[in-house]
C-alpha cells in the first residue's frame, strides 16, 4: 500500500497492513462482492482485470470512485502472489456520466412526448386530408354533372 492512499482517501498505509479486513470496512457494501469475485477467480488461476472500478468511502465518509489499474505480480512457479497498480480517483468523471444519463433520459423523453404530438398531428392531417379530397371529387362529379345537364 502506497502512502499516496492517504491523499486519494485519507487513510495510512498501517490501516490497511494492520487490518487484513481494513479495505471491506470502507467499501461500498453492493462492491465487496464484486472484489471477492475478483479475487477467488485469482486464487484459482484466472488472471485478473487489468482496469476495475470501486467505491470506497474515504476518512470523512464521502463516497468515492476509484479506477484501479493492476497488474498480477508472480512467483517463479508462475502463481500470481500480489497485485500491484495504481488507483485514482474517479468521482468527478462517475458524476459527470450519471448527469449525462439523466440529460439522455430527459431527452428520450421529450423526443417521444413531441413525436406523440407529432402523430397526433398528422393524424389529423390526415383526417382532413382525405375530407379535402371527398369534398374535391364530390365537386368535381357536380361539375360534371353541370355540364352534363347544360348540354342537354
Amino acid at each position: 500500500m502506497s502512502p499516496s492512499v492517504e491523499k486519494l482517501l485519507g487513510y495510512h498505509p498501517e490501516d490497511y497492513y494492520n487490518d487484513s479486513e481494513f479495505w471491506r470496512k470502507i467499501t461500498f457494501a453492493d462492491d465487496i462482492s464484486k472484489v471477492d469475485e475478483m479475487f477467488a477467480a485469482i486464487l484459482v488461476g484466472k488472471e485478473p482485470p487489468n482496469m476495475w472500478e470501486l467505491r470506497q468511502f474515504d476518512k470523512d465518509r464521502n463516497l468515492i470512485h476509484i479506477e484501479f489499474t493492476s497488474v498480477a505480480i508472480r512467483n517463479e512457479a508462475g502463481k500470481i502472489v500480489a497485485l500491484e497498480g495504481v488507483a485514482r480517483d474517479i468521482t468527478e468523471r462517475k458524476q459527470t456520466e450519471l448527469e449525462l444519463e439523466k440529460h439522455r433520459e430527459h431527452l428520450e423523453e421529450l423526443v417521444k412526448e413531441r413525436t406523440e404530438e407529432l402523430e397526433k398531428n398528422n393524424a389529423e392531417l390526415e383526417r382532413l386530408n382525405k375530407l379535402f379530397v371527398g369534398r374535391e371529387f364530390r365537386i368535381k362529379e357536380l361539375k360534371d354533372r353541370v355540364k352534363e345537364l347544360e348540354g342537354k
